[in-house]
């Protein structure tokens, strides 16, 4: 199996979950507003709820992707230093 098509596939894999996360984000907040025994402040509290925990997951995620990029930077400030060296 090629690299290009090996990572195709794994694009693909996420690509699915992503999509099987928007479905059921789709589905969970149809069942909050569709649901006639609900009432508005109960509807507020669920969706409320439901905010907060997505933002957890957005702050997690910005977290961990400037981690990345931090540790990136100093990687590549490493290989500069060392071509330096090697050049002298």
């Amino acid at each position: 199996m090629s690299t290009e098509v090996h990572s195709r596939s794994k694009e693909g894999e996420v690509q699915f979950y992503l999509d099987r996360s928007k479905e059921s984000v789709v589905t969970l907040l149809r069942s909050i507003l569709g649901n006639p025994r609900l009432t508005e402040s109960e509807q507020f509290k669920f969706l409320h709820d439901i905010a907060q925990h997505h933002g957890a997951i957005a702050d997690f995620i910005a977290q961990k992707l400037s981690e990345g990029e931090e540790k990136g930077h100093r990687l590549a400030e490493q290989v500069i230093a060392t071509r330096k060296e090697l050049t002298l």
